[in-house]
């Protein structure tokens, strides 16, 4: 596919581009430049998240892009949604995936990231959520890892 293809796909339906050359010069120097979006699942998606985020994403999965979609549900506990419980965080986050997965976007043309996934592999990273649990008011208990 030619870069002018592409930069239409990626470009198309949106209200502004701020560097128009920059993204040019991206698609013509990167066969699958990355691309995200980031979600807290915090209860049921709304028909533009699904249909007209999920169709942008779909350009660019078209244009070339590898494209991830990082589904925040540590996010969602930090700001005490559902309950501030992790475990149906959890499952919203499913739920998304289930969703785009529903309009066209399925495992294989997108990435699918889970915060949780960062939190359990990152060095550290049970030093840093007791800090933050502190610093939260949160307790022990209230973590659950997603297996």
């Amino acid at each position: 596919m030619d870069t002018e293809t592409r930069l239409n796909l990626v470009t198309r339906n949106l209200q502004e581009i701020i560097v128009v050359d920059e993204l040019r010069e991206l698609l013509e120097t990167k066969d699958h430049p990355r691309g995200y979006v980031g979600f807290e699942p915090s209860g049921l998606m709304h028909t533009a998240h699904g249909l007209i985020v999920g169709k942008k994403i779909s350009d660019y999965v078209e244009a070339g892009f590898h494209f991830i979609i990082y589904l925040a549900e540590w996010h969602g506990w930090i700001n005490n949604k559902m309950g501030g419980v992790l475990e149906n965080l959890a499952i919203a986050a499913e739920y998304f995936k289930d969703c785009f997965t529903a309009v066209g976007l399925p495992e294989g043309k997108v990435e699918y990231l889970w915060a949780s996934d960062i939190v359990d592999t990152a060095p550290g990273a049970i030093c840093r959520m007791q800090f933050w649990l502190k610093a939260l008011s949160k307790e022990s208990s209230d973590l659950f890892f997603r297996a």
